[in-house]
């Protein structure tokens, strides 16, 4: 999904082609909220939030067809990213086991 948005750059089809910056929107959240139920088992406390940001936390391990035109819920980030220094220190750890 990834290079899918990238590729379809939905912050310059904005301006010239809305239909299209829309689609690629809708299909990258599509993506993001059925990987989120996919992966629930294994991350429940993201994957929830993810859901109930999209609405559709149907609580249903099953195929999730977000509605066209619903807004999104107050979101805040997900993951913090780590300092690069932060992971090399805890990769050398793991190195002198």
């Amino acid at each position: 999904m990834n290079k899918y948005f990238d590729e379809k750059t939905p912050w310059i089809s904005i301006k010239n082609d809305k239909e299209d910056c829309s689609n690629t929107i809708y299909n990258s959240l599509n993506a993001i909220v059925n990987v989120a139920n996919i992966l629930q088992p294994f991350l429940p406390f993201s994957s929830i939030k993810i859901k109930k940001w999209l609405g559709s936390d149907t609580g249903k391990y099953e195929y999730i067809k977000l509605e066209v035109d619903k807004q999104i819920g107050k979101f805040q980030i997900l993951f913090e990213r780590l300092d690069k220094k932060v992971v090399e220190e805890e990769l050398e750890k793991l190195n002198k086991l």
